[in-house]
Formats: structure tokens, sequence, C-alpha cells
């Protein structure tokens, strides 16, 4: 899942809903990873972050306060794998989603963009 949208639109308390529907609906013993875009800037960050796909764990991507075209190349091929790859390293019992202000943020190819579950969210209106 990759949820999008202006800041204050309500991306985290969609995520936090999502983790708590897994914890009480699915599966009680499942893991979360929050991982922001600043822990991810380093190859052993996106190493660490393949060792979080496991079945059972739901992993985080907050990159909403990530500036445009701000994304390493480990993590840019990470991506463009998990959304390219039936097997991948994603197992089937394990949910990523991911969290972004703007989808060029993640500067993705169009087809990378378009192969996840893209959920746009507007501001409310008053």
């Amino acid at each position: 899942l990759l949820f999008c949208g202006p800041p204050g639109c309500g991306k985290k308390m969609l995520i936090k809903a999502t983790i708590r529907y897994m914890k009480d609906c699915v599966n009680s013993e499942v893991v979360v990873h929050w991982v922001t875009a600043a822990s991810l800037r380093s190859s052993e960050g996106v190493q660490s972050l393949q060792g979080m796909l496991q079945d059972d764990h739901l992993v985080v991507l907050d990159f909403r306060n990530m500036a445009d075209g701000n994304i390493t190349t480990e993590l840019k091929i990470f991506l463009n794998s998990l959304a390219h790859s039936d097997r991948l390293l994603a197992p089937k019992g394990c949910l990523v989603v991911v969290a972004v202000n703007r989808v060029q943020a993640l500067s993705l190819e169009t087809a990378t963009a378009e192969a996840f579950e893209v959920i746009y969210i507007d501001l409310p209106d008053l």
C-alpha cells in the first residue's frame, strides 16, 4: 500500500488503523516495524529493512518528510524489486505500507509507482 496526500490529511491515522486491524483481526502477534527515510540513507539501513520482511510483519516506510528526489540508489532498487516481484523478499504474510506526501518524492519509474496500490488522500472539507 502507498498512502499519498498532503500534510494533515490523515495518512498516519490510517496507518495506525491498519496496524490496529492487523493486530486485532488478523494476527495478534504481528510485528510492526516503523522505518523513516533518514534511517535508510545507508546501504546497511536498506539491508536491515530486507531482514524485516518476514511472515506476520508489518513494515511501515514513513517517507512523509522526505524531500523530492532525496532517495538513495539502494532504496530505489529495493522499492523497484518490491514492486515488480511476485515472491520477492516479502512473504505472503508480510504487509508493506509506504506513506509519502507526494509520489514524485520517491523518484520511481512510472511502472514501479503503478505497481503499488496507491491510495490518495485529500485534506478533509471543513
